[in-house]
């Protein structure tokens, strides 16, 4: 499993935390970007990168947990924090 954490401005998530396999948080740059069909979560990709390591996940609704694919509400607020996680 692998987890990406951060801010949500829009459909993009900046992603400031991955938790890794083994449960270790590290800090992180990169981005997390949402993608809809017909108003629902469909695919999810993000890129990121910790000092030499680099994650790179693209996957569809039915790969991500079961408590992320509720409807996400994009530009709902200015600031909201998110975190994605993948089996």
């Amino acid at each position: 499993m692998i987890q990406f954490a951060g801010e949500m401005p829009d459909h993009r998530m900046i992603v400031s935390r991955v938790r890794v396999r083994n449960g270790r948080r590290v800090a992180a740059t990169g981005t997390c970007e949402i993608f809809q069909t017909k108003g629902e979560l469909s695919t999810l990709r993000c890129l990121a990168r910790s000092g030499t390591r680099s994650w790179a996940v693209n996957f569809l609704k039915s790969r991500i947990r079961p408590a992320m694919t509720a409807p996400i509400r994009l530009g709902a607020r200015a600031e909201r924090t998110g975190s994605f996680g993948f089996n």
